[in-house]
């Protein structure tokens, strides 16, 4: 960790903002900490939003920090999210309560098994790879897979600095890569060999980011700066040595810093991508720390032309302040249409710039209720309570010489008026998680595109893809460009829920729903589904929805000929509990509503049935599939 310095990280949150003339929403948070059950005084220095469970509501994962240069610090904590507006640390039981000092960690699935593994960046200690083992808690498979993540800085003994972690599928071949930063050697990318291996491949592709002297990597980020879909990679060295922009060219990687300029001097601790004006390409986010004599120094905003060169707009945009700074993350905190930015300060308060939606920011602090004065890491978005507002963690950290700092702190938003659309991805034949996917959603003027995100090095956000929709009910058309190059086309989506889109073959999952209040789940039926799909026609079964449901549910299906359909339900012993015949029904998609097949959760004799798990089997000319469902009382 820093000497000389408290752990702080900045984070810069995209607002998107629809309506520009006509007046910007207010935005405002609420401190939930303590009646969240939040209470970290631990020495915090990475976050991550994740669904580690799959219950539809993200969990929260934080690493923690201790004195420098001693190997253990406090343990590390998984927040699992009761949906109730409160969380419960279940990190020991989950096996993942990791005591070594963490500065990074992120989420993915490494073996596309479906369930979200763990990185974790250590320092003065070797790097963890945890699987999800799907049942809660996951294993250490760090040494069969071969990503310690210790350097070699001598040709001595190897040397555990790991600072931050990024995912990425950066050679397109369906599996998640691992990039490890390390402070005071070289970054070490390595790549996925699908069998639960990984081969390092740091100098053949040419991502060190410098070796030795040179090297004091804090952060890196992966993104498609040049919109070919291949991930392009932004790696941030401190201490005044210069960051590395590196264009990802299908074979390798060529180091395009000069050209673009954006190889920073200052001691850069953080950096963010997001497309603030909204022109089809994303905008790069320095946070700086310090100049050579401890001064604070300005971030930058660098504008991306488009055409490979970076503009440094920052006075311009309103956005020319002096702060120690470690991170930053953009957002769509108010779901205007444009991302806003939040970064974290060290030592001061915060700061959360709200995009004023002509290229400009203002400073809204203290009238959002974000200035926390702790000595600030860094910070993530998530929504936790599904109410398509963006939250707001804030990892905070304390003195090098301390090993307890100040309290970390959840904002919970507290919305507004605006509409907005959740869009979850996954992938196949790309990775499950879908990490380095685009997705581009068009409403009247606005036009946005959002990534999802292998982490920022420190943190990690959401892996659901968040728009505002300001006053527009309906998304236009959304557009999937996913890392295996598929693209999915979907139009005259309703705001104001939360949609699943699995890659090619599959389709769109359509269980549109908010929660208005925690665990109070509505329905919002999308119709004219079939408008919203263009794949060739193939039997399937979809899954029902809503998912836990009380007391109906629907069961969405498609069918590529006419014939009988039949949908048995039986309990996990196997016993049939009801059989719903449908008749003879033509080709086509039956997901909406008035279409698909209904279950009112009661058995054979016109009981209620009482809560758990439920199969549902489609039985149509010589297609059968099952798949479960849960039903709580």
């Amino acid at each position: 960790m820093r000497i000389g310095f408290l752990m702080g990280a900045t984070i810069s949150v995209l607002i998107i903002i629809l309506v520009v003339n006509d007046g910007i929403a207010d935005i405002s948070f609420t401190d939930i900490t303590a009646q969240a059950g939040i209470d970290n005084t631990a020495k915090g220095a990475c976050v991550a939003f994740v669904d580690y469970d799959e219950d539809g509501y993200v969990d929260i994962y934080v690493g923690n920090t201790g004195k420098l240069f001693e190997p253990l610090g406090k343990p590390n904590l998984l927040y699992r999210n009761n949906g109730d507006g409160t969380f419960t640390d279940v990190a020991a039981e989950a096996g993942i309560a990791d005591e070594y000092q963490t500065p990074g960690a992120a989420f993915g699935d490494f073996d596309n098994d479906g369930h979200l593994d763990l990185y974790l960046a250590n320092d003065f200690g070797l790097n963890v790879l945890y699987r999800n083992k799907g049942d809660g808690t996951f294993e250490n498979i760090t040494d069969t897979a071969g990503v310690k993540g210790a350097i070699d800085m001598s040709g001595g003994e190897e040397v555990p600095n790991g600072y931050g972690v990024a995912l990425a599928d950066e050679n397109n071949d369906g599996y998640l890569d691992i990039y490890v930063v390390n402070l005071g050697g070289s970054n070490i990318l390595y790549r996925n060999n699908g069998d639960g291996t990984f081969t390092e491949v740091t100098k053949q592709v040419g991502v060190e980011a410098g070796a030795g002297p040179m090297g004091a990597g804090t952060a890196a980020v992966f993104s498609d700066l040049n919109n070919d879909g291949k991930l392009d990679l932004y790696a941030v060295n401190g201490y005044g040595l210069p960051s590395f922009l590196y264009l990802n060219t299908g074979s390798g990687f060529e180091d395009v810093t000069d050209k673009a300029g954006v190889g920073e001097l200052e001691d850069a601790e953080g950096a963010a991508f997001g497309d603030y004006d909204n022109d089809g390409d994303l905008d790069l986010y320095v946070a700086n720390l310090a100049d050579t004599l401890g001064a604070p120094v300005s971030n930058v905003l660098y504008r991306n032309d488009g055409k490979g060169v970076f503009e440094d707009v920052t006075k311009e945009a309103g956005l020319e302040f002096a702060e120690y700074s470690l991170g930053a993350v953009f957002g769509d905190l108010d779901n205007d249409g444009y991302l806003d930015l939040y970064t974290i300060t060290n030592g001061g308060p915060n700061i959360l710039y709200q995009n004023n939606g002509n290229g400009t920011f203002k400073d809204v602090t203290v009238s959002a209720g974000v200035d926390d004065v702790g000595w600030g890491s860094n910070a993530a978005l998530g929504d936790i309570d599904n109410d398509g507002y963006l939250d707001i963690y804030v990892a905070n950290t304390g003195f090098s010489d301390e090993d307890m700092g100040d309290p970390d702190v959840l904002y919970r938003n507290n919305g507004g008026t605006n509409h907005w659309l959740q869009i979850q991805l996954r992938g196949t034949p790309s990775n499950t998680a879908a990490i380095g996917a685009r997705v581009s959603v068009s409403t009247g003027d606005l036009h946005q595109i959002r990534e999802i995100s292998g982490g920022r090095g420190y943190a990690q956000d959401s892996l659901i893809a968040a728009f505002g929709l300001g006053s527009n009910e309906i998304a236009e058309t959304v557009e999937v460009m996913w890392p295996s190059g598929e693209v999915q086309r979907l139009t005259s989506l309703p705001g104001d829920q939360r949609v699943i889109i699995e890659e090619r073959p599959a389709s769109v999952d359509p269980r549109g729903k908010y929660i208005s209040a925690w665990g109070e789940i509505k329905q919002i039926e999308v119709s004219s589904s079939e408008e919203l799909l263009d794949p060739d026609l193939f039997s399937a079964v979809r899954q029902n929805y809503p998912n836990p449901f009380n007391p109906e549910t629907w069961i969405p299906y498609q069918l590529a000929q006419s014939g009988p359909v039949v949908i048995s339900i039986y309990s996990p012993a196997g016993q049939l509990v009801r059989k719903l015949d449908l008749g003879y029904r033509a080709p086509g998609m039956y997901l909406a509503q008035d279409k698909a097949a209904y279950w009112d959760g009661t058995n054979i004799a016109g009981e209620s049935v009482s809560s758990g798990v439920y199969f549902y089997q489609i039985q149509t000319n010589d297609f059968t599939s099952m798949r479960k469902m849960l039903l709580i009382r």
